[in-house]
């Protein structure tokens, strides 16, 4: 009875490790309008200092995920419309 309990605790013990290492990464998302509040699409977000970017889809949703936790720059940018910089504090798991 020890070993079965003991193995049972040690995998429910490798799994809470193995949750616990996968919510050490974070992501954002959001939705772009212009200022009458129609979706932009096609709107390029890249984080600063990385290769990490995407672009917002046809109803101006877009999503950055795997980030690290912690500060980070994220540019938002299409042809016709004033490049931005949004400073993001991230947690783990957010």
């Amino acid at each position: 009875m020890k070993k079965i309990t003991f193995t049972f605790i040690f995998m429910v013990a490798v799994l809470l490790m193995s949750l616990s290492a996968l919510a050490q990464k974070a992501s954002v998302s959001g939705l772009v309008v212009d200022e009458k509040g129609v979706p932009i699409p096609m709107v390029s977000f890249a984080v600063k200092g990385t290769t990490i970017g995407t672009f917002s889809d046809l109803d101006g949703k877009y999503s950055i995920a795997n980030l690290d936790a912690g500060r980070h720059i994220i540019v938002a940018y299409m042809m016709g419309y004033k490049k931005e910089e949004i400073t993001i504090d991230l947690k783990a798991g957010q």
